[in-house]
């Protein structure tokens, strides 16, 4: 039974794909519009920056250590 059809006899209870159409015509929650995706995974991004840069640093220290 397709989407349309279940909604209107009353046994699905989902909507209609709509939301930011202007990123992504398909865009649900979770989706994998750029957008969404973006908002979705910032502190992943920001944690992953923040743990480079650590490293970054540990290794010119190591550079200074052994010069």
């Amino acid at each position: 039974m397709s989407l349309k059809k279940a909604i209107a006899s009353g046994k699905e209870y989902r909507k209609e794909f709509r939301g930011s159409k202007r990123f992504d015509k398909t865009c649900r929650c979770n989706g994998g519009c750029p957008y969404c995706l973006g908002n979705r995974m910032h502190s992943t991004i920001v944690r992953k920056e923040i743990a480079e840069e650590k490293l970054r640093d540990y290794y010119a220290n190591i550079e200074e250590e052994q010069n």
